[in-house]
């Protein structure tokens, strides 16, 4: 599975996830302890500063310890912090752990009715209780802490059953205390949160924080905060499992957009992939389906025309492959006539004319005739396939094409006078030079005149003509005789190809030779005939040749 690139992908998906996750869970969380803790360091302060506002009173007039007991144990139930009071020299004076026991506070308000008799009931001295109303707290910090005090649940136990009265009790929480107004009959009421079960608020915080009272070069004493409610661990909590799922979220949106991606990235892979099996088992006309425009869609499109050229060039390997196989066998038929024939002499010569003079001299001329045309194919054939492969050595030099064709002329004179053939000359004299090799070329204007001599009719004409323009010069010769059918005018380049009502001989190759001669200089011919019209052949030649 991990040797496929679409799982590849989707494992890589799922690494960046978690990593990303991972490294913003981390910095989220850092972040989150660092906002949390300065608003535990700034809440702390603001609490402890009110309380040095109240403590700066009572260190002024040195108050009585119970009072300074009684203001940490007041600010503590109320800020569920641990409150300390230090003198000048940081000595303790008075600290709400020491000062509660262990045991849990509430106030217990009365009624105004049953203020009077609650005030001297045995085990309750020493305690004032106050009738509540909504100005109690106010009252509380502004007049100060020897009027109120806070009575431990323990001793609320011995109050009378009667009368009624609120108790205000403190339930600590993760996030802070929540106060409850009990009210009702004293017994009751007292009972009922006597027995409830105090909740653990959980860990505390480190943190703590002391400022002074009163001035801060010279403080009367110092307040000192501590063991508040750990929100940093609470807020880590809740960021950690936020983190979590949005975590988990993450890795399973990872899994499913890399499988969505992967796939679109390797199904154009595989795809290439089936086609080119279908290739590799022979069917080079298989091609890849590509619609995307991305790299793959360009990789794809690249294939294809991969494709479509691997399949031309095997079409012409084909092609070429075909027309070896028939230059083969007609080159075998063409040099099977001679030999057979020189074969034949042969044992004519051993034999029957063994003693007749006459005989061998004539059965020797036919045989010089063979190894002639033995001697002309196969020297014709190596030139051809010279001048195909591009290796044949060309002599190019600036040449008048006007005195080549002049140059070709006279050998044909006999045979044009024992046809009765007219030749026509319309050559332009203000041509310019050609480079070119003119033995070659020589050879390649002879053929198409041998030609024209003879398909042409008794008493026939033949017209050689050369024009130019500024990039070429053409040569054409055209005759009047029997014309080429149409549908083997394509095949008539072709080595050893002989029209089927050809009787005039010959061995196929003239053509052949023009057509590769022309090509060596880089130029083209073409042929214009209609059967019993006459055929026009024009060699056309580039003036710069670029050699």
């Amino acid at each position: 599975m991990l040797k496929s690139i679409r799982w590849r992908l989707v494992i890589s998906y799922l690494f960046l996830a978690v990593v990303i996750v991972a490294t913003v869970g981390l910095l989220a969380m850092w972040a989150a302890g660092r906002y949390v803790q300065r608003q535990e360091i700034e809440h702390l302060t603001t609490n402890a500063q009110n309380i040095a506002e109240q403590a700066a009173s009572l260190l002024a007039r040195n108050a009585a310890p119970e009072e300074l007991d009684q203001l940490a144990a007041a600010a503590s139930f109320f800020g569920d912090v641990r409150v300390r009071i230090l003198d000048s020299n940081r000595d303790l004076l008075a600290d709400s752990d020491l000062s509660v026991g262990g045991d849990d506070f509430a106030w217990f308000v009365l009624t105004p009715k049953d203020i009077d008799e609650f005030i001297n009931v045995e085990g309750l001295e020493g305690w004032i209780v106050s009738p509540f109303s909504p100005e109690f707290l106010e009252r509380f910090f502004t007049e100060g802490f020897s009027r109120y005090q806070l009575m431990p649940r323990a001793m609320m136990r011995s109050l009378p059953d009667d009368g009624s009265g609120t108790i205000i009790r403190r339930s600590n929480s993760p996030w802070g205390s929540l106060f409850y107004f009990d009210t009702g009959r004293a017994r009751e009421v007292i009972e009922e949160n006597l027995t409830s079960q105090i909740e653990d608020p959980g860990e505390r915080s480190r943190e703590i924080v002391t400022v002074p009272v009163g001035d801060e070069d010279q403080p009367l004493g110092y307040i000192e905060l501590s063991g508040g409610v750990n929100y940093r661990s609470q807020a880590l909590a809740t960021t950690r499992q936020a983190l979590l799922i949005a975590g988990s979220g993450a890795v399973i949106l990872a899994v499913l957009i890399g499988l969505v991606m992967g796939r679109r990235i390797s199904a154009p892979i595989t795809e290439l992939t089936r086609v080119s099996q279908s290739m590799s088992s022979g069917d080079l006309s298989a091609r890849a389906d590509v619609r995307e425009g991305d790299e793959l869609g360009t990789l794809g499109s690249q294939f294809n025309q991969m494709a479509d050229q691997l399949e031309t060039s095997f079409a012409q390997l084909a092609a070429e492959r075909d027309a070896l196989r028939r230059f083969i066998a007609d080159a075998s038929h063409e040099l099977r006539t001679p030999i057979t024939a020189l074969k034949n002499f042969n044992e004519l010569l051993r034999g029957p004319a063994l003693d007749d003079p006459q005989a061998q001299q004539e059965f020797l001329a036919e045989s010089k005739q063979q190894i002639d045309r033995l001697a002309w194919i196969t020297d014709n054939l190596l030139d051809l396939s010279r001048l195909d492969a591009g290796i044949a050595a060309l002599d190019f030099a600036m040449h008048d094409i006007n005195e080549i064709i002049q140059a070709v002329l006279p050998p044909f004179r006999n045979r044009f006078a024992e046809k009765g053939i007219r030749v026509t000359l319309k050559l332009d004299e203000s041509l310019p030079g050609l480079q070119c090799d003119r033995a070659r070329l020589e050879s390649a204007v002879s053929n198409l005149i041998d030609n024209a001599v003879k398909f042409s009719d008794q008493g026939g004409e033949i017209e050689i003509g050369s024009q130019g323009s500024q990039e070429s010069i053409q040569v054409w010769v055209k005759d009047h005789g029997q014309g080429i059918p149409e549908e083997t005018q394509p095949h008539i380049f072709e080595r050893f190809y002989r029209g089927p009502d050809n009787d005039q001989g010959g061995s196929g190759l003239g053509l052949s030779i023009v057509q590769s001669t022309v090509n060596a200089h880089r130029g083209s011919i073409k042929v214009e005939s209609r059967a019993g019209e006459g055929s026009c052949f024009t060699i056309t030649l580039p003036l710069a040749e670029g050699r």
